[in-house]
């Protein structure tokens, strides 16, 4: 190889950062993708510099050996000889501008992704998902895991609670799609008026009492019955 030139001090003008190119998929890592971008030089693409607000856990999500995509560099070691590359950048970032778009509160409609013990994750558009907390899931059920009151694939209507670009997380909340059913309780029902309910559900320490969608009130035990 000494007898050739090397295609470091060849392309040297060519693999500056922010030139982009066109590559050739070449090898798969656990952590990234290989890409052949000019003859003799390869580059990383991390699966983190793959997707916008997407996480990817092995580049076979999205891409394949032999394929070509096109890449912007990132970092040039020429002493180590590593290239580091971006698909992403690429792409026009999804969070730029993310409030002017999602004002507060806004409705959005999308799909759920994924759920967690905390939350359900809901993608609203190509490469932007937000997060609906367990607790702004229902105005009246408190599940232990969303997964008892949503599931992956489900469409949804939420409304966007905050946003925040630079750390790339949107909240929503489903349930202020709807009045919240207790705002105006103690107008409705004073203390000392007598309502008619269904019966919704029995435990051992009393019984539930649904006065309107939305709304239960608890007999307990103790006060089910006089004398």
């Amino acid at each position: 190889k000494q007898t050739t030139a090397s295609p470091w001090d060849s392309n040297a003008d060519r693999l500056q950062v922010g030139r982009r190119h066109t590559g050739k998929v070449v090898e798969m890592l656990d952590f990234g993708a290989i890409l052949e971008i000019l003859p003799g030089v390869r580059g990383l693409v991390h699966v983190s510099e793959m997707r916008w607000g997407q996480r990817v856990n092995k580049p076979q999500e999205v891409v394949a050996i032999g394929e070509e995509v096109e890449v912007e560099i990132l970092e040039v070691d020429p002493a180590r000889g590593k290239v580091s590359l971006s698909m992403k950048k690429i792409e026009e970032n999804p969070w730029t501008r993310l409030a002017d778009r999602y004002p507060i509160p806004s409705p959005v409609h999308g799909t759920v992704t994924r759920l967690a013990a905390f939350g359900a994750f809901v993608e609203v558009e190509e490469g932007v998902e937000g997060l609906v907390h367990v607790s702004e899931i229902s105005w009246t059920e408190r599940p232990d895991h969303p997964k008892a009151l949503l599931e992956v694939g489900q469409e949804v209507t939420a409304m966007v609670m905050g946003v925040d670009e630079e750390r790339q997380r949107l909240s929503l909340s489903i349930r202020n799609t709807e009045p919240d059913p207790w705002w105006d309780v103690e107008t409705d029902y004073p203390v000392g008026k007598t309502f008619e309910g269904v019966v919704t559900r029995l435990k051992p320490y009393g019984a539930f009492v649904s006065l309107r969608p939305g709304l239960e009130g608890l007999v307990h035990v103790a006060d089910d019955q006089v004398g």
